[in-house]
């Protein structure tokens, strides 16, 4: 009896510990002014330095989610805007791609990646016309959480998505 109850005690010491040490301040972000401190707050952080560092001043229809990161939780976060075409250009220039995929042109084609579906649906964009570019991905049959980040480009209408997604 004193064994259990000695590891009981344990246990809840140790989960009071946990507990005390997860980051409850972090919350869902989506007013852009927050940009800055929601790109902080990513815990991967190698996952979200395609992220730019500020917002361009000629950036349109600016777009921004991020979910709150405690306790296993997803984590996500999106950036979209409209912008010229130069600027999508150089972006693109500045990283290596392990993947590329779409223009996605129908609803349908994103129904098997659910990472690419999020990224478009959260911010209630339209999916036609996305391509996706990844810079980096984990998947499941490593063990890892399936995760992805990248940046997704919309010709038509020059537009551009960052985007990272853990889906722990």
């Amino acid at each position: 009896i004193m064994t259990a109850a000695y590891f009981f005690c344990i246990l809840i010491l140790s989960l009071i510990i946990y507990f005390s040490n997860v980051d409850f301040v972090d919350k869902v972000y989506t007013d852009i002014n927050e940009y800055k401190q929601a790109v902080k707050s990513i815990i991967r952080k190698s996952n979200n330095a395609h992220f730019p560092l500020n917002i361009p001043q000629d950036a349109r229809n600016i777009k921004f989610y991020k979910t709150a990161d405690w306790f296993l939780g997803n984590e996500k976060l999106y950036l979209f805007y409209e912008i010229n075409q130069q600027y999508i250009d150089n972006e693109l220039k500045k990283y290596n791609f392990i993947e590329t995929e779409g223009p996605f042109e129908k609803d349908e084609q994103y129904s098997y990646n659910t990472t690419r579906y999020y990224a478009v649906n959260h911010l209630n964009l339209n999916k036609a016309g996305f391509k996706f570019y990844v810079i980096g991905k984990n998947s499941t049959d490593r063990g890892n959480f399936p995760t992805e980040y990248g940046i997704a480009v919309n010709d038509k209408t020059n537009a551009i998505l960052y985007y990272y997604e853990c889906l722990d």
